[in-house]
């Protein structure tokens, strides 16, 4: 196993959820992917004005606030897992960058609606095992 991949969407997992799938990872020998998706940018609270040509700063401001989130989790000098932004349909984002880049291991939240629906759409278009991590209450 060289890669696992995990989803953050829409409901956050919790820094101590993305620390075990990291030491999963690590414990594999894989290189860890953390994928951020967002259905819509523009409801998610980025500028409603933002035109076509904007779109580009939208995705970096979405990777920038990416890397804050990670930052305290992995610590201020650790190096981050490779961080994939996307937007659309989280199942079709997540399936395509699976076989894109070689994902082995899918790991995603049971956590709120998206969640629910997200793990057996999964099954269905992924090539690769999937965990469905249960998040503590």
């Amino acid at each position: 196993m060289t890669n696992v991949l995990i989803h953050i969407g829409d409901t956050l997992p919790t820094a101590d959820d993305v620390k075990a799938v990291h030491a999963l990872a690590n414990g594999l020998g894989a290189t860890l992917h953390v994928m951020f998706t967002q259905s819509d940018p523009l409801s998610a609270g980025w500028q409603a004005e933002v035109d076509a040509a904007g779109l580009p700063d939208v995705h970096q401001a979405m990777e920038e606030e990416a890397r804050a989130k990670l930052r305290p989790i992995f610590g201020a000098d650790a190096e981050l897992p490779t961080i994939e932004i996307r937007t659309g349909d989280p199942v079709r984002a997540i399936a395509d960058y699976a076989r894109d880049a070689n994902i082995d291991l899918i790991v995603v939240g049971l956590a709120g609606e998206e969640a629910r629906s997200l793990a057996p759409a999964l099954l269905d278009d992924t090539p690769c095992s999937l965990l469905v991590w249960r998040h503590r209450r």
